[in-house]
C-alpha cells in the first residue's frame, strides 16, 4: 500500500473500504505500516496521532487523554469504518463504539488495556498488576522518565533489549512517558462509564478482541471479561506475541483481522 502523510498521520492504501486505525501509547500513526501492507488492495488505512504521539504535540493539562483522542478520531468517520485499535488505542476504539456505534462497521480490539475490567472481574489478579507497574509508577512520580521508560518498555514493549533500542527511539519514549499516568482516569477509575450495567452488554457491532500469546496475564483478564460482556465479539490470539503484535507479527494479525472482516461480511 502508498503511504501518504496527512496533517493529523498517515493514510495507506486509497482503496473504497476505510479502516481507522488507533495506535498504542509511545507509538504514533507510522506503527500501523506493516499491517496495513499486509491488507488487501481495497482498503484505505487511516492512522492519525493520538494526543501528544508523532505530530500531534497537543496536551492540554486540563483535558483527559482519552476525550481528546475520540475527538480527534471523528473527523475521519463521516461514514461507518472498520476500527481497530491497539493498547491505549484499543480503549479508545472501545469507547468509540460505543458512543457512536452508527459510525462503526466493525471493531477490532487488540490487547485493551483496560484495566477496570480486571479491577472488576479479578481484584486479587488487578492488584498483582499494580505492584508489578508500581516501580515504573514511581519512577514517573520522582521525574525519572528513563528508567521510567525502561520499565515500561520492559513490560509492554515489542521484546527488544532498551539498550539495543536506537537512540532516536529512546528518546521518544522518554520524552512522553508521563502520558502514562494520565491515561489513569479512562483505563482504570472509568470515567467515562464504559461498564455501566448493561453499556457493553448492548453493543452489537462486530467485535474481534486480539491477544498475543505471550502477553501479560492481565490482557487475558481483560480479553475475558469483555467477551462476556460484548454480545457480538468472538476472541483470537497470535501465536508467539507478546503485546507488540502488530509490529512483531504484522503478516499474522492483518490475516487474522482479514478472516474476521470477511466473516462479518458473509
Amino acid at each position: 500500500m502508498a503511504e501518504t502523510k496527512i496533517p493529523s498521520g498517515r493514510q495507506f492504501g486509497n482503496g473504497p473500504r476505510v479502516l481507522l486505525a488507533i495506535h498504542c501509547t509511545l507509538a504514533h500513526a507510522g506503527a500501523w505500516q506493516s499491517v496495513a501492507r499486509e491488507l488487501p488492495q481495497d482498503f484505505t488505512v487511516m492512522a492519525y496521532d493520538l494526543p501528544h504521539h508523532g505530530q500531534n504535540n497537543l496536551l492540554d493539562a486540563t483535558t483527559d487523554i482519552q476525550d481528546a483522542s475520540v475527538s480527534l478520531a471523528l473527523p475521519f468517520m463521516t461514514s461507518p469504518v472498520d476500527l481497530v485499535g491497539h493498547s491505549f488505542g484499543a480503549t479508545v476504539a472501545l469507547r468509540l463504539a460505543l458512543e457512536h456505534p452508527e459510525k462503526v462497521r466493525s471493531l477490532c480490539l487488540i490487547e485493551p488495556v483496560f484495566f477496570a475490567v480486571a479491577k472488576e472481574d479479578d481484584p486479587i489478579g488487578y492488584a498483582q498488576h499494580v505492584e508489578t507497574e508500581a516501580p515504573c509508577h514511581a519512577a514517573m512520580l520522582d521525574g525519572d522518565r528513563e528508567r521510567a521508560a525502561r520499565l515500561f518498555h520492559k513490560e509492554w514493549g515489542d521484546g527488544r533489549q532498551w539498550e539495543t533500542l536506537s537512540h532516536q527511539v529512546r528518546r521518544y519514549m522518554i520524552d512522553r512517558i508521563h502520558v502514562v499516568l494520565k491515561q489513569k482516569t479512562s483505563i482504570v477509575d472509568d470515567h467515562a462509564r464504559l461498564l455501566a450495567a448493561g453499556r457493553c452488554e448492548e453493543l452489537d457491532i462486530p467485535t474481534l478482541l486480539l491477544e498475543g500469546e505471550q502477553s501479560p496475564d492481565i490482557v487475558r483478564t481483560i480479553n475475558s471479561g469483555l467477551l462476556k460482556r460484548l454480545p457480538n465479539a468472538q476472541r483470537s490470539v497470535v501465536k508467539g506475541a507478546a503485546h507488540m503484535a502488530p509490529l512483531t507479527h504484522p503478516g499474522i494479525v492483518a490475516g487474522i483481522m482479514v478472516d474476521f472482516l470477511e466473516m462479518t461480511e458473509k
